[in-house]
């Protein structure tokens, strides 16, 4: 599983420095995109894939290859939703620092200063803390909630389901980063 997830993962970085490589090197032409997505596609064997290549701010193309749901051999769309799971940390990370460096947000004062309706548990919980993993958030419990499909209306309601929860430890004293991050570093580690 481990194995076929590295794969996929490198064939997306191939596929996209490829297409970066096709933009660079001649003005942006879909069709061109079109083709050179559908060959890598292919040749990547990833289930399904969908991107957009943007120019000076504006989307020249975008393209959705192989299946949203392979076991239901639903298509991928241009519209589907991914769940891109650890991948959206450094996504979260470089917005956070964004804002932190246009000085919208500070790292080093308690969370709830942003979101007051968070529980007294997050009184000392500061977003430096959160971003490098030692708040003490739970981790998923089980596979149910690593593998859950209900669709959250907002972040508010998608954090309604640990943020009730004990913190696992004090704020800004330990690591943890997840269960599932330290049983590929073990299977990592044990090659």
């Amino acid at each position: 599983m481990l194995g076929r997830r590295l794969l996929y993962v490198s064939a997306l970085i191939l596929f996209a420095a490829a297409l970066v490589q096709a933009q660079t090197n001649s003005p942006a032409n879909p069709t061109r995109l079109a083709s050179i997505a559908n060959d890598l596609f292919v040749a990547s064997r990833c289930p399904g894939l969908s991107f957009a290549v943007a120019q000076n701010d504006v989307v020249i193309y975008s393209g959705a290859f192989g299946f949203a749901d392979v076991e239901h051999r639903l298509p991928l769309r241009t519209d589907s939703a991914h769940r891109l799971a650890s991948l959206s940390k450094p996504v979260t990370g470089t917005i956070i620092m964004d804002l932190v460096q246009s000085h919208r947000l500070k790292l080093d004062i308690p969370i709830k200063t942003y979101i007051p309706d968070l529980p007294a548990t997050y009184d000392r919980v500061t977003v430096r803390h959160l971003l490098t993993h030692q708040a003490g958030v739970r981790d998923y419990r089980k596979d149910d909630e690593v593998f859950n499909v209900v669709h959250y209306a907002t972040s508010r309601d998608a954090i309604k389901a640990f943020v009730n929860d004990p913190l696992l430890f004090e704020p800004g004293t330990k690591m943890s980063y997840s269960i599932l991050a330290t049983r590929c570093s073990a299977l990592s580690q044990s090659r």
